[in-house]
């Protein structure tokens, strides 16, 4: 058994999020809980967190208005 226990650095907060997309926490809220934007891949106590990949993953599969 040879996996790899992710390290808090390959993980991106909602704030890190929120700053990059330019919008406010309340958007990218509302674009989870509509399916826009992919859930969170961790939960440290209230505070949501997603694998680096997964976000680079959903960015790459976004199309430009």
């Amino acid at each position: 058994m040879n996996e790899s226990i992710p390290t808090l650095a390959q993980f991106v907060s909602t704030k890190t999020i929120c700053a990059a997309l330019e919008i406010p926490d309340r958007t990218l809220r509302r674009h989870i809980a509509a399916g826009i934007f992919p859930r969170a891949d961790a939960r440290l106590g209230n505070r949501l967190r997603w694998r680096r990949s997964t976000v680079e993953a959903h960015l790459e599969n976004v199309k430009p208005r």
